[in-house]
């Protein structure tokens, strides 16, 4: 009835009332069951989460901390059960904005988690996810990009590029990458913080030509800035080499006027030359 209550009060929001009376339904699971019974633990670990929930981060820590050394005696180190109350307390000092002591505990709890489970495991994945996302909190995005790709890679291969956590990591990692992102860059930082080091996206097709590359495509949509003679020229060529009919360019009249001032950029685009868009089609 006590549980029952605690689910009601939780779903209505009020979860100081719920965490008041998960501490009531923890003590006596204590005094009827015993301090380590397997139902006093996950009841202590509800007490802790309702207290996590209710704003009351601090108490909620020392809760999990107290119910650590007792799930991995009665559970063992590596169980998920005990790895769950790793994340609770890194989840309780990132709400404390404590990331460094966070980032430990996260990187005890991946440690456990490729010993028990190995990389390629839900439990890996998760967990390196939330550690991106502490980096991330940390202000250290360059991190954060490391592990996210990691966490990316790893359920690339366990659940495919289309499952929903692949979906959400992919997600994530776009809203955060920026221009100055670079694979080497990350490599070093991770090793520098004996972080997994990240893959190189990108490998796969290294190996490749332009025009190998190109093929992989059934539409390919380029803009030059140049001439119709060098444009159309542009076009035979791809024409050629991929084995395609070009639909025929398409000349947008350039933006710049001739009384506007325009700095060469390198590329040769000047204020008389003409904007090409070219597209191919199968």
């Amino acid at each position: 009835m006590m549980e029952f209550i605690i689910g009601q009060l939780t779903g209505q929001g009020r979860y100081t009332e719920a965490a008041e009376m998960g501490q009531r339904l923890l003590e006596k699971s204590r005094s009827t069951l015993g301090p380590e019974h397997p139902r006093t633990l996950s009841t202590m670990y509800y007490f802790g989460a309702m207290t996590h929930v209710a704003g009351k981060f601090e108490q909620a820590e020392r809760i999990f901390r107290q119910l650590l050394p007792l799930r991995e005696k009665v559970l063992g180190q590596d169980d998920p059960g005990t790895i769950a109350v790793l994340d609770a307390i890194s989840e309780s000092l990132s709400s404390m904005r404590k990331y460094k002591e966070a980032l430990k505990i996260l990187n005890d709890e991946l440690q456990r988690c490729e010993r028990k489970f190995g990389s390629e495991h839900e439990l890996t994945i998760k967990t390196l996810k939330n550690m991106g996302q502490v980096y991330l909190m940390q202000g250290d995005s360059h991190l954060a990009i490391s592990v996210l790709l990691r966490a990316l890679e790893l359920s690339e291969k366990l659940h495919g590029p289309t499952h929903a956590t692949t979906k959400r990591i992919q997600d994530h990692l776009t809203e955060i990458r920026g221009p100055q992102d670079s694979l080497l860059l990350r490599q070093m930082l991770a090793a520098k913080h004996g972080l997994p080091i990240p893959g190189d996206p990108l490998a796969g097709i290294k190996s490749m030509d332009q025009w190998q590359l190109f093929r992989r495509y059934k539409n390919v949509t380029g803009m030059m800035s140049a001439g119709q003679e060098v444009s159309y020229a542009t076009a035979m060529k791809f024409s050629e080499k991929m084995g395609y009919d070009p639909q025929p360019p398409i000349h947008v009249p350039s933006h710049y006027n001739d009384e506007e001032k325009y700095e060469d950029d390198g590329i040769g685009a000047y204020p008389e030359q003409l904007e090409i868009r070219t597209k191919y089609l199968d």
